[in-house]
């Protein structure tokens, strides 16, 4: 692979953000290259693509928090770098890294759609999608479905990625491998993929996180093993059932809770234990005392009279 092609990560970035008129404006550019090391992003960061959809959701929401905006920003920009290699200190804007975060995030609500065949969303997504084109002074008559395969197709053809044949390491032969020209080369590849690969987007179901992830499984509800966990402890801390947490309700605090009133969790408690109580006497019966068997002997007098004592 030749030097252009290279994509590199480790870097800090500096991020400057302000909203004018409604409108946010900002720049971006590399401060510091002391950790840059090249990587292969399609190899090492498999969903480099769904965190750079988290950056697009976040610009949807129109916060007027400009400190958690950067923050986001430079965190995604320092693990993953930018679309494309800059130099150091060259400055650029940051509307073209916003609208295309902001595509990949309308990306990623139509295949959430689609996985739940679910339509209520719609309205929203069109809208999304066609202030994104009047930005670009660009017209689509398209559904969004339809949008989104030409969206896809046209940027795999903009920044294809590059088959090679290179050298394997673990069977001292050569592989045919799919290397990006840029991350955003690599970002939208993951995307494309991602839709043929017939996966499910998800949300992580742990409160605290949120993070979306992709699988197999259509019952998956956490990006994580790590989260699965937690969210249990979570629930058993605060005495919650999974609905509860769902709705993210908070639980009610000991000085709340009135003396005429008894916990839901104390009912439940006392429901299980009564019902397992009432199974156990069901299934331990009281044995049955059955006669002794004297084997030959009619009974015990008998045996002792022809056997002795």
């Amino acid at each position: 692979m030749n030097n252009n092609n290279k994509i590199f990560r480790g870097d800090e970035w500096d991020v400057n953000l302000s909203f004018s008129k409604n409108h946010l404006n900002g720049n971006l550019k590399i401060s510091n290259t002391n950790q840059r090391r090249v990587y292969k992003p399609l190899l090492e960061t498999p969903d480099v693509f769904l965190r750079f959809a988290e950056i697009g959701f976040l610009y949807w929401d129109e916060t007027k928090d400009t400190k958690v905006l950067i923050e986001k920003t430079k965190e995604f920009l320092n693990n993953f770098s930018y679309l494309h290699n800059l130099d150091i200190f060259e400055e650029i804007s940051i509307n073209p890294f916003i609208n295309e975060a902001k595509t990949a995030a309308n990306i990623i609500s139509i295949i959430k759609l689609i996985d739940k065949n679910n339509t209520s969303n719609n309205s929203l997504i069109s809208n999304r999608i066609y202030s994104l084109l009047e930005e670009n002074n660009q017209k689509n008559d398209d559904g969004i479905h339809e949008w989104m395969i030409k969206t896809i197709q046209k940027n795999l053809q903009n920044e294809p990625c590059i088959n090679q044949i290179e050298s394997s390491n673990s069977n001292k032969g050569l592989v045919l491998t799919i290397n990006p020209t840029s991350l955003k080369a690599a970002i939208w590849f993951q995307l494309a993929n991602i839709i043929i690969s017939k996966k499910y987007i998800k949300n992580c179901s742990y409160l605290l996180c949120k993070k979306l992830y992709s699988t197999t499984r259509d019952k998956r509800n956490y990006c994580s093993s790590n989260c699965q966990t937690r969210a249990k402890s979570y629930r058993a801390y605060h005495n919650l059932s999974i609905e509860r947490s769902n709705k993210s309700k908070k639980p009610k605090k000991i000085s709340e809770i009135t003396s005429s009133k008894t916990y839901e969790p104390i009912i439940k408690e006392k429901e299980f234990i009564e019902e397992h109580i009432e199974m156990a006497s069901i299934i331990r019966q009281p044995e049955i005392e059955y006669d002794p068997d004297h084997g030959f002997f009619e009974d015990l007098e008998s045996e002792k009279r022809i056997l002795g004592d």
